[in-house]
C-alpha cells in the first residue's frame, strides 16, 4: 500500500514537470502521449501511403501520382501516359479515358487529341455513330429505319445498292471511303486513321505509327511518344518540339511530377525529387538543412544541449528518472531531507525523489531534483 508521503509526492511531480515518454514510471501518475511509434500513422491517416498525406499530413501528390512509402511516386513511366483506375493510358486516343479519365467516347466513336469524335462521314445517333448514308436504322437521319428488305444508300431506302457500293450488313456501304467498310464489309479502319481510296490512312501531315489495331497518326513534330519518327518516345522530364525532345523546364529547374521546380529550395524535391526535408529541416542548396543550433536525429531537427533523448549526441538519452539534459550532460540530483517527528515525511535513504517514510517528528521535505 503506497504511503500518503508518496501520494503527494507523485501528485507534485506530475503538477511540476512535464509528462514524457523517456521518463515514465510505473505509478508515478504520470502517462505517455506517443503513439505506437509504427511511423505510419498521424493524426490525419496513413502517411505511408495517403496521396493526400503522403508522408506528412496535408501533402498532396499531384494527380496520377500515388504514394509510396511516404513519398509520391508517378504510376506511369511515361510522360504522355496518365494513371487512370489502375491503368496507365494514353487520353489523347483511349476511347474509354478520351482527355481525362473515365471520359468514354461513344460507340465507333475515336479519340483524337483528347476529344471525342465520330469517324468523317458519320453522326452520333442516340449514343453511337452512325453513317446517315448507308445506316438501315438511321438513313438519311437519325431514326430514320428502312423497312424489311430495303437498304439504305446515300441517305435514302434502295432494293439494292449501286455500282461503287456493296452491300454490308443491311447498308449500302462506299467502300473507298467508308471507315467501318474500307475495301470492305467489315474492315474498320483503326485509331484516327481515315478511309481513302479503300485504303486506311492518315491525313496529311501526319504519320501512322503503331503495330494493326494499335495504329495511330500521329504528329512526328510534336508527339514525345513518336518524336521525329515512330516510336521514339521522349523522356519524362521532356517534350517534343520541332521533332526534337526538349527539357520541359528553364535552365535551373528540375521537373518533378509533372511541375518543374526548383531543387536548391523546394522543401518537397530538395536536390532531387521526392526528397522532402522534415523535422523541422529546410532546403537550402539542395540539402535538408536543420535550424542553427540544432541537429538532425533520425529525421528530427534537436538541440543535443537540451534534448532529454538526445543529449549531447543523438541517440543519447537520459535515463535515470529525474535527470535532466543541461549542456549535452545528463544530470539532476535528489536530496531528501527528514528530521520526522511523526508530522511529516522522513528523508529517503537513497536522497531520491521521495522521502522517506513517516518519520518520528519534525517535518521532512521531498528533494526533487
Amino acid at each position: 500500500m503506497m504511503s500518503k508521503s508518496h501520494s503527494f509526492v507523485r501528485f507534485a511531480l506530475c503538477a511540476t514537470m512535464a509528462c514524457s515518454s523517456a521518463i515514465f514510471i510505473a505509478d508515478s501518475g504520470c502517462s505517455s502521449s506517443k503513439g505506437s511509434g509504427n511511423g505510419s500513422q498521424s493524426s490525419c491517416g496513413d502517411t505511408q501511403n495517403d496521396p493526400n498525406n503522403c508522408g506528412v499530413c496535408n501533402h498532396v501528390c499531384p494527380a496520377g501520382a500515388s504514394c509510396v512509402a511516404g513519398v509520391c511516386q508517378d504510376a506511369c513511366q511515361s510522360s504522355v501516359l496518365t494513371f487512370c483506375a489502375g491503368t496507365c493510358v494514353d487520353t489523347r486516343t483511349d476511347t474509354n479515358n478520351c482527355g481525362g479519365c473515365n471520359v468514354a467516347c461513344v460507340t465507333s466513336a475515336t479519340c483524337a487529341a483528347g476529344k471525342c469524335a465520330c469517324p468523317s462521314g458519320s453522326t452520333n445517333c442516340g449514343g453511337s455513330c452512325a453513317n446517315l448514308q448507308a445506316d438501315a436504322a438511321n438513313c438519311g437521319s437519325c431514326g430514320s429505319a428502312c423497312d424489311t428488305g430495303f437498304l439504305c444508300s446515300k441517305g435514302r431506302c434502295v432494293s439494292m445498292c449501286g455500282p461503287d457500293e456493296m452491300a454490308c450488313k443491311g447498308a449500302c456501304a462506299t467502300i473507298k471511303t467508308d471507315n467501318s467498310n474500307c475495301g470492305g464489309c467489315g474492315r474498320a479502319c483503326t485509331g484516327n486513321t481515315q478511309c481513302n481510296g479503300g485504303q486506311c490512312g492518315c491525313t496529311s501531315g501526319l504519320t501512322l505509327c503503331g503495330q494493326s489495331s494499335q495504329q495511330t497518326c500521329s504528329n512526328l513534330q510534336s508527339d514525345s511518344a513518336n518524336c521525329g519518327s515512330c516510336g521514339a518516345t521522349c523522356a519524362m522530364d521532356q517534350l517534343c518540339t520541332g521533332a526534337k525532345c526538349v527539357s520541359r523546364c528553364e535552365a535551373g529547374k528540375t521537373y518533378c511530377l509533372s511541375t518543374c521546380i526548383d531543387a536548391q529550395s523546394d522543401n518537397w524535391n530538395c536536390g532531387a525529387c521526392n526528397n522532402v526535408c522534415s523535422g523541422g529541416a529546410t532546403c537550402a542548396g539542395g540539402q535538408c538543412t536543420c535550424p542553427q543550433g540544432q541537429t538532425n536525429c533520425n529525421g528530427i531537427c534537436v538541440n543535443v544541449m537540451t534534448d532529454m533523448n538526445n543529449c549531447g549526441a543523438c541517440g543519447t538519452p537520459c535515463t535515470v528518472f529525474g535527470a535532466r539534459c543541461v549542456d549535452g550532460q545528463c544530470g539532476g540530483n535528489g536530496n531528501g531531507n527528514g528530521n520526522g517527528n511523526g508530522n511529516g515525511l522522513g528523508g529517503d535513504d537513497a536522497g531520491g525523489v521521495f522521502g522517506g517514510d513517516d518519520g518520528g517528528g519534525g517535518s521532512g521535505e521531498a528533494g526533487f531534483f
